[in-house]
């Protein structure tokens, strides 16, 4: 955008960059401030405060935390890192509704994102569930002992991700490791096969009951395609019953 006047009697200029560029068409420059407008990268947003830098200007960031709690949003809730502040607007605080139209608006939204979208709380099922970092949870790698059980996990997606986990159970002190991951979006389950191809074909796998439908061409079309040995009626992840089938049946 062109010049605009500034109090000052100097001239101001606005930028504006969509996320889409990536986070390489935001370097080099110098910036007064900058405005974020929903949730950016980590890179971006992260790229965004170097080029405040020089100028020590502000970094406003306005979003709906669809995301869960992501890395972005972890800087601010539950507590904001130093130098930050968080202010919540809620449904509630927008005082030119009334309180038909609150609800009116509150029961167009699925239970699982209300809060997300009228209260600011981080929604549950995307991003980080619990607001745990990394560091918290991950140790060095170690050599899994061939006595613990193993087990590999898959979700499918598209434009969700199709992710899946390569996990170690310590039946002693009753731990789960999660030894290796891959995630990719856009992603058919033969293309996202090739990912995964180089973890032992021993491990049996296990899936969302929907997934051996044939015409998803999910988990039968990548039965059919890459060695795994899915367990028997397919897991349902998250189920703890049959959670508990899937502990007593991987074994290394």
């Amino acid at each position: 955008m062109g010049p605009v006047k500034h109090v000052s009697g100097g001239n101001s200029s606005i930028q504006l960059q969509p996320y889409e560029q990536g986070r390489t068409k935001w370097q080099a420059d110098t910036i007064d401030g900058i405005w974020f407008d929903e949730e950016p990268p980590e890179d971006i947003y992260t790229e965004g405060l170097t080029r405040t830098n020089t100028t020590l200007g502000p970094v406003y960031t306005t979003l709906t935390p669809l995301l869960g709690m992501s890395s972005v949003v972890m800087r601010f809730y539950p507590q904001c890192h130093e130098g930050a502040h968080l202010t919540h607007m809620t449904l509630w605080d927008a005082l030119h509704y009334s309180d038909e139209q609150r609800n009116a608006i509150l029961a167009r939204y699925q239970p699982y994102e209300r809060d997300a979208r009228t209260k600011g709380i981080p929604q549950l099922g995307s991003g980080r569930v619990f607001p745990v970092t990394e560091d918290d949870i991950k140790i060095r790698s170690i050599e899994i002992p061939p006595h613990w059980s193993q087990i590999c996990a898959l979700d499918f997606g598209w434009d969700h991700p199709t992710a899946a986990v390569r996990m170690a159970w310590d039946k002693d002190s009753d731990r789960m490791y999660v030894i290796d991951c891959r995630r990719a979006r856009e992603q058919t389950p033969i293309i996202f096969a090739g990912s995964v191809r180089h973890w032992p074909a021993w491990i049996p796998w296990a899936w969302p009951h929907d997934g051996l439908q044939h015409d998803k061409g999910s988990g039968m079309q990548l039965a059919q395609q890459h060695p795994i040995a899915a367990l028997p009626q397919s897991v349902m992840i998250g189920n703890r019953g049959r959670l508990a089938q899937a502990r007593t049946t991987a074994s290394g």
